[in-house]
Parts: C-alpha cells; structure tokens; sequence
C-alpha cells in the first residue's frame, strides 16, 4: 500500500506519514498559546517519539537521514539529527514540519523541512526546504515508486546538503 494513500490525502497526515509526529503526552504544551521560534525548537525536541534522532522513523526520515549524512561523509551519524515538529508550535506557527541539527566546529547547524502536497497553493512557506510529495504517495516496497522514492531523497537531501553549505559558508565570511 502506498505511504498515505489511505489517509485522506490531508496534509497533516502526509506530514506524519513522512516525519513521524511528537508525542503528545512528552508535549504538555497549550497549543492555544504562541511559542517564540527557540523555545519551540526545544519544546519539539523534547516530545520525540523516537529515543534516537540519528536513526529517526518512518522509513522516509530515515532514509532522508541517512543519504544527508553521507551526502557530508560523516563517520559519525549521531552528529546528524532529524527531528519531527509535526503537531507541534513549531509546525502550527512557525511552518516547520521537521528539522535537521548538525554538530560543526563552530557550533550546530540547524536546517528546517517543510512538506507539502502542493506547492502553488498558495502557503506561506518559512523552513529552508519546501518539498513536494506526490498525492498519492510514495512507497519504495512498490516497483512502480522505487526509483520516484529514490529521486524524491536524492533531491531533497541534496537541498538540506546546499543548505548545510550555505549556512557554512556565511559563518566562515564572519
């Protein structure tokens, strides 16, 4: 079965199926009430469903994960983290869906992902990559989606990569 095929096709349930979600009883937090940037940052780390970020869930997190941390030719994958926003302030306010820390010499990077089902509608888009995923989903157990499953981490990866690098690339002209 396609990955959110069966959802209903929302867009928080795309972000799920792609991300995973925060879980809601780490997250004792009035969604009601606006939450600065930073403090959401760390609010949504703290309310992981998963115990490692490194090795995040589901199968599209991790892969993403995985082919970024080569893509740096990290040795060490637990310097790259990617964490889930999704359900959070950060993602209600702030239009992030999930977020990739990476420890540097010079401190952590922070790359932000927002993904969408549709670009052109017309949202206001905040996180450093906007990425678009088919409405019917992607599922890499399907041979009719491997290689589409592929080019989508392939792309995305390599826009978290230009971010890394750009972000570089300013604090060195510092």
């Amino acid at each position: 079965m396609r990955m959110f095929k069966e959802s209903g096709y929302t867009g928080a349930i795309l972000e799920q199926e792609v991300f995973n979600k925060i879980e809601k009883k780490k997250y004792p937090h009035d969604m009601e009430n606006y939450v600065n940037y930073k403090v959401s940052i760390k609010i949504a780390k703290d309310a992981q469903p998963y115990e490692d970020p490194s090795d995040p869930d589901p199968q599209f997190a991790n892969d993403l994960h995985a082919t970024v941390a080569e893509l740096l030719k990290l040795e060490d994958y637990s310097s790259l983290r990617l964490y889930t926003a999704v359900g959070s302030h950060l993602d209600v306010y702030h239009s992030v869906d999930a977020f990739f820390e990476l420890d540097t010499d010079n401190g952590i990077i922070t790359v932000t992902l927002d993904v969408t089902k549709n670009i052109s509608k017309g949202e206001e888009h905040r996180a450093d990559v906007v990425f678009q995923m088919p409405p019917d989903g992607l599922d890499p157990k399907l041979e009719e989606d491997k290689e589409q499953y592929k080019e989508k981490i392939d792309e995305v990866s390599q826009r978290v990569l230009d971010e890394i690098q750009n972000i570089l690339n300013k604090n060195n002209r510092r």
